[in-house]
């Protein structure tokens, strides 16, 4: 079964802009961990990349699996590699099995574990640091699910922000942005219209609400509270609000509400299954006497999972753009996460004790930064512009390194240039 499964999915396979980190891992690491949401596509690209695999995940295998694991967990483990373990935390012991079984090895690339989930209640004893490398993985971007034309390259632009670009423009109207936000990033959703999309997605919520997936994390879940939760983050998705808030409103929302020790889990357990972000604050200098605001910004791995907690359609989008602004944001920042992930960076966002803002700052680990402005469409982008020169201004004025380059992420009604030293690039143009 396993052989035809890996035949099938080196047929089907769609490339993912994170296979560029798993093979440099496999060529340096003797395990790769792959974590990331449910449905995103662990399984796909593991199994891409490796020759066996190992089933925790399929009722049909796993109890076989877990009966060999414990009698002889290295006939489990033999070769071909790589071998991918699939949903190892259904079976946490297997973890030191490995980590001993490469401790002793100099192959390199043996391994590729999955995970949806941080297991809170582990039954494994080491951490595995120096034996299995960690590796995120996240919903598509759309130049993954929509095999966009690849033109404003990040990572050309940090090597070098005086290339030239022509210009194109976007093909996207404001019903095409309003599907791609309602559908999702999920691969199983790319061939499906935004109704059948609606209803995978809140199958998708009933699902990880269930016993069934968080028995890993030993948080039962009460489905209508959780999916209160949901709303409560989708209302003030891609802002800086204050878990108080986010209690207060599931409180004065749900008629039983839900306790702090009860808000504090759930929170936690939207993290743990890789669900929940929490942008931190840009600090421009740890000497920097600017007054930052230290609030995150909140925003969920995919903003689809919001519209189907508030049961988002086109007509709810179209009747509050204002709504869907932020929205749209947070599309940017998910594909904005796949890239810095990649390019070996993190995302912030600033805002200071002036109110200035700027939605996104990219930074990458030798300490280049580029400051983005995120806007639905261009009667926007002459506010982003000032901001963005407001920013540049602080920077210069307190001794602050510059940002490689800016720009101005636009969904509609905009094309690709430059104005005013600022980037005017629409999403589907922007690649890795």
């Amino acid at each position: 079964m396993s052989d035809k499964k890996i035949k099938f999915v080196k047929e089907k396979y769609i490339p993912r802009i994170t296979d560029i980190t798993l093979l440099k891992m496999l060529k340096v690491s003797k395990a790769i961990l792959i974590e990331g949401p449910k449905w995103c596509g662990k399984t796909w690209t593991g199994i891409f990349y490796s020759s066996s695999m190992v089933d925790f995940s399929d009722t049909k295998t796993k109890n076989s699996n877990i009966s060999l694991a414990k009698i002889e967990p290295e006939t489990l483990l033999s070769e071909p590699y790589p071998k991918l373990i699939d949903e190892w935390q259904e079976y946490q012991p297997i973890w030191d099995d490995i980590r001993s079984l490469v401790n002793f090895s100099r192959q390199k690339g043996c391994f590729i574990l999955t995970g949806s989930v941080s297991p809170k209640k582990k039954t494994h004893s080491h951490s595995g640091a120096g034996r299995i490398e960690r590796m995120k993985m996240f919903p598509m971007t759309l130049s993954e699910s929509e095999n966009n034309e690849k033109i404003f390259s990040l990572s050309k632009m940090f090597k070098n922000p005086d290339a030239k670009y022509e210009i194109k423009h976007s093909k996207y109207k404001l019903i095409d942005l309003i599907t791609l936000v309602i559908r999702g990033g999920w691969p199983e959703n790319i061939s499906l219209n935004i109704d059948e999309s609606l209803i995978k997605n809140k199958g998708y919520i009933d699902s990880i609400s269930t016993e069934d997936i968080f028995k890993q994390s030993g948080v039962r879940m009460d489905r209508e509270k959780f999916k209160v939760l949901l709303k409560s983050i989708g209302r003030n998705i891609s802002t800086c609000v204050t878990y108080s808030t986010l209690h207060s409103d599931i409180n004065n929302t749900h008629y039983k509400g839900i306790s702090d020790k009860t808000f504090v889990k759930y929170i936690q357990t939207l993290k743990d299954m890789f669900l929940f972000v929490e942008i931190n604050s840009f600090v421009p200098n740890l000497r920097s006497k600017v007054r930052i605001q230290s609030l995150t910004k909140k925003i969920l791995i995919d903003p689809s999972l919001a519209c189907a907690a508030m049961n988002l359609t086109s007509e709810k989008f179209i009747s509050d753009l204002n709504l869907f602004g932020f929205f749209f944001e947070n599309l940017a920042l998910r594909d904005l996460l796949v890239y810095a992930n990649v390019l070996n960076g993190q995302l912030f966002h600033y805002r200071d004790n002036s109110n200035l803002e700027i939605d996104c700052i990219l930074e990458l680990d030798d300490g280049e930064y580029a400051a983005i402005e995120i806007k639905t469409g261009t009667d926007c982008v002459e506010k982003g512009i000032k901001n963005i020169k407001l920013f540049k201004q602080k920077m210069e004025k307190g001794g602050f390194k510059q940002p490689k380059f800016c720009m101005i992420i636009v969904g509609t009604g905009s094309f690709l240039h430059i104005e005013d030293d600022v980037w005017i690039v629409p999403l589907e143009f922007l690649c890795l």
